[in-house]
């Protein structure tokens, strides 16, 4: 059965697996309401709900909803709960969650019972957590009941069922009944309309793990409780799944072989091996003492029964009184029953002025211990016993010791005055130490008795703050060549504190000493450095200190529930390696021979199955250490290795390594510190792009150089070469990409001319081809490169055929003075189109005899276009063989126009104009076709940033639909500039603007990053982004390079092809990896590090199976299945409704029907 019909079965009014996906929104008509779906993360679920699809056989992965950032989820409350006029009726809530280790928040909510609505906005009841116990809460007319749970553990999933029935409430943790208690019969629910509650899961400050949500009209019954927890639990027994079969399983169990010493502590008895001061051991574990309780008596704070907290007989107290000034004459600052209930010990302020110790009977009162005169208004005090002596000490007079007759009052109450009684009487704390403090070398060093500082009072009497400790001593000295160590224990307290004077509601904390000082411990984890190659080891001493602060007002008992540990484990190694079921490969630690140092680990046997988020699942690896996967007797090698991993802590290193093999190929898998994308070496081939930057350089010897930069990501920018060829300033460059070359156009001012250089090693070494007279511009238009003057030279023409480079060819004059703009590939050869300066522009048509035999150009006007216009820019669409030229009225404003040349038409007179938003002087335009949807695309540029970068989809059209695309933010007149081969506009250093061809666009500030000396800085804002100030001179190109990898033939995440999803780890989530190779392999793997011993990611491997065959796409999900579910179960999809799958197309939250749809189950 699986657990999801095992919940159904008992008729819930509703269920929702909490199974989210990223691309949720808020539907307000769904029965879930998402808020903020983007802080939602998909992870493997808690419990077994995956489930097989009955309609397609197929396993439907139920995911774990991780909130994090802001999101929150809630379930609107449609049911008959929560409201007034319902106290009679009964509801349950059942769910399973998990707080991840590094969530280390000690109050959290789960889930809050919250009413919003008709000007109500307040919590009316809830679950939720704080340090190690699970709270259930309800509000009534009067007041809050809560129930509680202590756990003893978070290292698994936890199931929680919280239920009231006819005023009585209870709840169950893990299947186990925590409290119940009783409302009176006048309690009320505080809410007028149950329909404004909403269940609510709510993110808060630390990310938080749900499952499967559950609300029922009824209390379960115990058995139905533990039933629903069975199947949670209950998976494919995957380590059984492949034992048998033709793979090595690498089942971690640690076994006497790995042992030099282990040393369990799980009842009572071994518990009591060790030393402790202020705690107790019971038959599970060891935690604090009960009390003291506090009450008010006669205006004066009482903690009663002090005596069975403490020995009465050997103790002390401290405080401070405020203002010593202020006590009047015989102020009594404590008290302390002595033989019987009439008579004590009083400490007071004397009518001398000193501090004094009595002995009260009924009949006399007896002087003890008197100070001399107190002459210091801040009244620091110690009073300590010690068997039949005493002593007492105050600021402003010493200390002063003496004989006391013995307090052995078994029911011995401490009393001091409130703070109302004296307007300033204590500060803050009254300290109480469990042994006799000697006042002097208290006051010389007060750190020396830390350890006996058992109980910490606020001076009301409300806040009680308790410390103990448990001590053993681990013989390391009597065990040679220890290879590693482990610490671990159950505990559901934050090891937060050791020091009784912080706030911590709980901690409970672990440390040794090795001789030199204590050292805080990580549970499941080794102790650092530990490792003794060649050496006996060191005794250490293991400390446990438990802390608690509770606040109890006046006449309340304190929390039930007292910080505790049980379960503690303490090993030793002499051997970490552990061997795979057939004996065929085995982990071990990795062995650095340059430093003569062996790594090491802990191991930890896999009781819990992987959906729990055990501490450790195998085995536990820190930032320095490694683990290797080596060949025993293995013939065959390995081709699939597969195996669970867990980010534990992520460190500083960009590449954080999850594995990496033994090879010349290097097969790895890591991850990147920043984004968590992972990142595996896969053979194959790939495209990529690569960016070069042609830039003006001056080293300092007088002359410029001719320099190419080159990058992959605009940002790390390689020096790729330097062009020898001196000039005398700075020259303008432009870069020009054809099949296998690159073509650099230099023109240089002084002395003036071109140079064209070709590069057929991506720029590595240049070849001057051509050194014409004049400025060109550069084309290539089909397999022809053409260069055409302006300028002194307009209308000189050269040309080249793009397979031979070297040869160029000069064909003349076009037309004096004719300035060519652009070069298309018309219907009756190729168009040149520009003409002579304020002339009516012409199209200059010839074929490539007529260019071979220098024939002269056939000529048409274009008459209708103004001659006085000013040509900005122009574009030739090649997809459709369309030209487009823009021109303006004025050089430097005015109105702009656009017209459209079909070069697939004869070439004639004839042309079309295109419509343009008006009102803004447009400087450039840019014009891609789609094929696939025979449309045309375009951006028209204006001149200056006041304007907006306005597009189509349709320029295709005479009158195309523009629409703004862009606004520049703080607009100051900026000239914008386009480079149309990287679809890059900028205006000044300002606003960078890009855009790719699904036409999404970035928008983004650039800081212009400082160039070196001798780089002439004019020709960029920045080496990120090229600006282009020509159109003609378009010093950035790139080309697109097939990269051939070596590695791993495929890598499987969560049993997801990584080549074909990007995958992310999730720090302490666990993720399925396989990782297949293309031929069976024998070298070892490296788990942690890659094979230079970099990365610093601690990290848990488990569940570890190496394969001599393929595992196939099929094969890695039915083990990953295998894990996640109990893969019996068959769930017919009809039984969900009510989902965000019926609103958004896919299996997302999923709620069941406990009314309509039951009889189908």
């Amino acid at each position: 059965m699986s657990y999801i019909k095992r919940v159904l079965a008992d008729r819930p009014l509703g269920f929702w697996n909490l199974d989210s996906t990223s691309d949720l929104t808020d539907r307000g008509n769904s029965i879930v309401v998402v808020s903020r779906p983007n802080a939602i993360t998909d992870v493997i679920s808690l419990n077994t709900s995956t489930y097989k699809d009955k309609d397609t056989n197929n396993f439907i992965k139920v995911k774990g909803l991780l909130l994090n950032s802001s999101a929150d989820l809630y379930v609107p409350n449609v049911y008959n709960i929560l409201g007034k006029g319902l106290e009679h009726l009964s509801f349950g809530i059942e769910f399973w969650f998990t707080i991840p280790p590094s969530n280390t928040d000690d109050n959290q909510n789960l889930i809050q019972f919250h009413e919003l609505g008709n000007d109500v906005d307040q919590t009316v009841g809830g679950i939720y957590i704080y340090a190690d116990t699970i709270y259930f809460s309800l509000n009534g007319s009067t007041k809050t009941y809560v129930v509680s749970k202590q756990l003893t553990s978070k290292d698994s999933q936890i199931h929680v069922f919280a239920t009231y029935s006819n005023k009585t409430m209870s709840i169950y943790v893990n299947g186990i009944l925590g409290q119940t208690i009783s409302l009176p019969e006048d309690f009320e629910f505080v809410t007028e309309d149950k329909t404004n509650v909403r269940f609510q899961f709510k993110y808060e400050s630390n990310p938080t793990l749900f499952n499967s949500l559950a609300i029922y009209n009824r209390a379960l019954l115990d058995q139905e409780i533990k039933s629903h927890i069975y199947w949670g639990l209950n998976d494919g027994t995957p380590v059984s799944y492949v034992k048998g079969k033709n793979v090595s399983v690498i089942d971690i169990n640690e076994n006497i072989n790995n042992y030099w010493y282990t040393k369990n502590f799980n009842n009572k008895s071994s518990f009591s091996e060790g030393a402790s001061n202020n705690i107790v051991v019971d038959n599970l574990g060891i935690t604090l003492p009960s009390g003291p309780y506090i009450s008010t008596e006669n205006s004066k704070t009482k903690i009663n029964s002090i005596s069975s907290f403490l020995n009465t007989n050997n103790f002390s107290i401290s405080g401070t009184l405020d203002d010593w000034s202020a006590l009047s004459s015989n102020f009594e600052i404590l008290r302390l029953d002595g033989f019987d209930l009439s008579s004590y010990l009083s400490l007071i302020k004397s009518s001398n002025n000193k501090l004094r110790l009595n002995y009260v009977s009924t009949s006399e009162t007896t002087t003890l211990i008197e100070t001399g005169a107190v002459t210091s208004t801040n009244g620091k005090f110690i009073f300590s016993i010690d068997g039949s002596h005493a002593s007492i000490y105050i600021n402003g007079a010493g200390s002063f010791f003496g004989n006391i007759i013995p307090v052995k009052n078994s029911s011995s109450n401490l009393y001091f005055p409130l703070d109302t009684e004296v307007s300033t009487t204590f500060s803050e704390y009254i300290d109480i130490f469990n042994t006799y403090v000697d006042p002097n070398a208290f006051i010389d060093d007060s750190s020396q008795y830390t350890d006996s500082l058992i109980l910490s009072v606020d001076r009301e009497g409300n806040y009680v703050k308790k410390k103990g400790y448990w001590e053993y001593v681990v013989p390391a000295s009597l065990f040679y060549n220890i290879v590693g160590s482990r610490i671990s224990w159950d505990s559901a307290t934050n090891q937060i504190s050791k020091d009784i004077t912080s706030n911590y509601f709980k901690s409970v904390y672990i440390e040794i000493d090795r001789g030199s000082g204590w050292e805080q411990i990580k549970n499941g984890m080794g102790i650092e450095n530990f490792q003794t190659i060649n050496d006996a080891g060191t005794d250490f001493k293991i400390r446990i200190t438990l802390l608690s602060s509770f606040y109890i007002p006046n006449g309340m008992s304190e929390s039930i529930y007292q910080p505790r540990l049980e379960n503690l484990s303490i090993s030793l190694y002499k051997d970490l390696s552990v061997l795979s079921d057939d004996s065929k490969y085995k982990v071990v630690p990795y062995y650095d021979s340059d430093n003569n140092l062996q790594h090491t680990y802990t191991l930890k046997n896999n009781n819990l199955n992987i959906l729990s988020r055990s501490n450790n699942f195998g085995i536990k690896l820190n930032e320095g250490s490694a683990a290797a996967i080596i060949n025993a007797t293995s013939n065959e090698g390995k081709k699939s290795l597969e195996f669970w991993f867990r980010p534990d802590v992520i460190g500083s290193e960009q590449d954080q390594y999850i594995l990496d093999t033994q090879d010349s190929e290097n097969y790895y898998i890591k991850f990147d510190k920043d984004t968590k994308l992972i990142d595996a070496s896969i053979q194959g081939s790939s495209q990529q792009q690569k960016y070069f930057l042609a830039m003006p350089y001056a080293p300092g010897d007088g002359y410029w150089y001719f320099a190419l930069l080159s990058s992959t990501d605009y940002t790390n920018w390689d020096l790729q070469s330097i062009e020898p060829t001196q000039y005398v300033g700075s020259p303008q460059i432009g870069l020009y990409h054809v099949p296998g070359k690159i073509i650099a156009n230099v023109y240089s001012p002084s002395p003036s001319g071109t140079k064209i250089f070709v590069s057929e090693d991506n720029g590595v070494t240049w070849n001057k081809v051509l050194e014409p007279s004049y400025q060109y511009r550069f084309f290539n238009v089909g397999d022809y490169i053409f260069l055409t003057a302006f300028g002194s030279g307009a209308g000189d023409l050269w040309w080249c055929n793009i397979n031979n480079l070297a040869a160029w060819n000069h064909y003349g004059t076009l037309e004096s003075n004719a300035d060519i703009r652009q070069v298309a590939n018309g219907a009756q050869g190729f168009y040149f189109i520009g003409g002579a300066y304020s002339y009516t522009p012409k199209i200059y048509y010839l074929t490539i005899t007529d260019i071979v035999n220098q024939t002269a150009p056939n000529t048409v006007s274009l008459t209708g276009i103004d001659s006085s216009y000013f040509l900005a820019d122009s574009v030739y669409e090649k997809m459709n063989n369309f030209v487009y030229l823009l021109y303006r009225d004025q050089p430097f404003g005015g109105n702009s126009y656009l017209y459209k040349i079909d070069a697939n038409q004869a070439a004639n007179s004839s042309f079309s104009t295109v419509s343009i938003p008006s009102g803004t002087t447009w400087s450039g335009i840019v014009v891609s076709g789609i094929s696939q949807s025979n449309r045309i695309d375009a951006f028209l540029i204006p001149q200056n940033d006041y304007g907006a970068i306005q597009s189509t989809h349709t320029l295709q059209n005479a009158s195309p639909t523009w629409t703004v695309k862009h606004t520049f933010g703080a607009p100051g007149g900026n000239a914008i500039w386009l480079n149309k081969t990287l679809n890059v506009v900028t205006n000044g250093s300002e606003t960078i603007v890009t855009y790719d061809t699904g036409w999404t666009w970035t928008t983004t500030s650039v800081t212009p990053t400082s160039i070196p000396t001798g780089w002439d800085s004019s020709y960029t804002n920045s080496i990120k982004i090229q600006v282009i100030y020509s159109q003609y001179f378009n010093s950035m190109d790139f080309i697109t390079e097939t990269i051939y990898t070596s590695g791993f033939k495929k890598v499987y995440i969560n049993s997801e092809d990584i080549s074909a999803e990007d995958k992310y780890v999730i720090l302490d989530e666990p993720m399925h990896i396989a990782a297949i190779y293309e031929d069976n392999t024998f070298n070892n793997v490296y788990l942690n590090k890659n094979t230079n011993l970099d990365g610093d990611l601690s990290a848990t491997y488990g569940y570890i199976s190496v394969y001599p065959n393929e595992l196939s796409a099929s094969d890695v999900n039915n083990r990953y299945i295998s894990f996640l579910t109990n893969n019996v179960e068959v769930i017919n999809k009809s039984n969900s409704i009510g989902t965000l799958a019926e609103h958004s197309g896919e299996d997302a939250i999923k709620a069941y029907s406990g009314t309509s749809k039951q009889s189908e189950i």
